[in-house]
């Protein structure tokens, strides 16, 4: 069964459906017992914590993104990408490499030759030639070998933009998979929410029939239930969008009971235990600043280039060739030869000069674009690490709220059995315990996602932190 054709009151409506039976909701007295409705929170305490510290299904998360790394598109183009850079590594070898060649010319030719004294004469001859010839690279003071070196640190560039594709990759799927538990847990207080107002409000419609409250009352439990039937649809559309997003970026779904997060599991992916030590990590190991560092040096090989370029070169040629009836007069004949060949820039207008300051001055602005980037990423750190510490200070403070607001939502209703607080105050108890609840939510996905954000700005968020879990 699809996840968009699923009954909106799942396991959750059936237990709660259970507890109302075995309570006795068959019966028509016009107060609903105290014992009824304790009963019934702590079940529903429990239904929603188990969602939030369970630890079944452990290796969903893990198995979602290796699944994501598995086909996503990009991740093939940066691999293609080192494909090519080391190609490119080849060629710049390639230079030390001598060039042979294997010419063979053949053919008919036809002289005519006229001359005062005689008649014209016609020789037809057919030559054929063939030379082989070799040419090799000597010395060339730096040139090759700086040409050889940026390959080389091209290659380096490429590996780490699919390394850091990769981080991306696994940073998307993480969002995408936290926010489709954010929004279903969301979606479960909703529906939880809209049951218990509609209990009260049958409630109130008997309590009114028999005059013990005003038509006010009623009112206002109508208000309140529409409201959370809106929160649910609003609720239900917010998972639809979540598991679209899902299925783009890791895949199909059969059920979102698949889908499972609790605080313990944060433990699994440990990050850096000071700020510190992650701005240390983050130095040598985030790909923005690996990338940032390898094109400084692209650049520094560059200049070494550039001055090489304008310093003579040697090289050594040979070439064997034989031909035969290559003229009228000539039936063979064989040419060897060994040449060594220096060669001296003099003048190039200027060119080599130019190409020269241009390295240097790239060389100054790959340095301001590392301190640049360190700059945002330190500003970055500084933020998640804070944020770190307040969501968890938050999530403490939450996990007393909701037990806090559960035992005044019972005390209320003790109160309006004996008339001393009204449904709206009712009302009240029941929507600061659904508030407190989806606050809670709210504050275990923000942990639990900039968790993953300070794993990612540190250069920690490779594949093998998750797939040594399922392994």
């Amino acid at each position: 069964m699809s996840i968009s054709s699923q009954p909106r009151k799942g396991l959750t409506w059936s237990l709660m459906l259970l507890v109302a039976i075995t309570c006795g909701l068959k019966n028509s007295a016009p107060k609903p017992p105290l014992k009824e409705l304790t009963l019934l929170l702590s079940v529903l305490a429990t239904i929603y914590f188990s969602g939030l510290i369970t630890q079944a299904h452990s290796d969903s998360l893990d198995s979602a993104v290796i699944k994501a790394l598995s086909s996503n598109p990009q991740l093939n183009s940066s691999k293609l990408g080192v494909l090519q850079a080391q190609e490119g590594v080849s060629r710049a070898q390639s230079a030390w490499k001598p060039d042979v060649r294997l010419n063979i010319r053949g053919g008919a030719k036809q002289s005519t030759t006229n001359t005062p004294t005689s008649n014209s004469s016609t020789d037809t001859f057919t030559p054929l030639s063939a030379t082989v010839s070799l040419s090799q690279h000597v010395l060339d003071f730096g040139e090759t070998k700086s040409a050889i070196k940026k390959t080389e640190i091209q290659k380096q560039i490429s590996e780490e933009q699919l390394r850091k594709a990769t981080q991306t990759v696994i940073k998307e799927s993480i969002e995408a998979y936290l926010a489709l538990w954010r929004d279903s847990h969301l979606l479960t207080v909703a529906e939880t929410n809209e049951y218990n107002l509609q209990k009260q409000f049958l409630a109130a419609q008997k309590r009114f029939a028999l005059r013990e409250v005003t038509r006010t009352d009623l009112s206002q439990a109508q208000a309140r239930l529409q409201n959370a039937v809106s929160r649910t649809i609003g609720a239900e559309i917010a998972v639809e969008n979540s598991l679209a997003k899902y299925r783009k970026i890791i895949g199909p779904l059969e059920t979102r009971s698949q889908i499972s997060w609790s605080r313990e599991k944060v433990a699994r992916y440990p990050t850096p235990i000071s700020l510190e030590e992650a701005r240390t990590i983050s130095y040598s190991a985030n790909s923005d600043m690996k990338i940032a560092r390898l094109q400084q040096e692209l650049a520094r090989h560059t200049i070494f280039e550039q001055r090489s370029t304008r310093l003579p070169k040697i090289s050594v040629e040979a070439s064997v060739s034989g031909s035969r009836n290559p003229s009228q007069s000539v039936d063979t004949s064989r040419n060897i030869s060994l040449e060594g060949v220096l060669s001296v820039p003099l003048y190039d207008a200027g060119i080599s000069r130019s190409n020269l300051d241009s390295a240097k001055l790239q060389v100054q602005i790959s340095i301001e674009n590392e301190r640049q980037i360190k700059l945002e990423l330190n500003q970055k750190l500084l933020s998640l690490w804070n944020t770190l510490i307040q969501v968890g200070s938050q999530i403490s403070s939450l996990m007393e709220s909701v037990e806090a607001n559960k035992t005044a939502l019972v005390g209320v209703q003790r109160e309006v059995e004996v008339g001393t607080r009204t449904t709206l105050n009712l009302l009240d108890a029941e929507n600061e315990y659904i508030r407190a609840e989806s606050s809670l939510v709210l504050a275990i996905f923000d942990e639990a996602q900039t968790h993953f954000d300070l794993l990612f700005e540190c250069g920690l968020l490779d594949e093998e932190l998750f797939a040594a879990h399922i392994h």
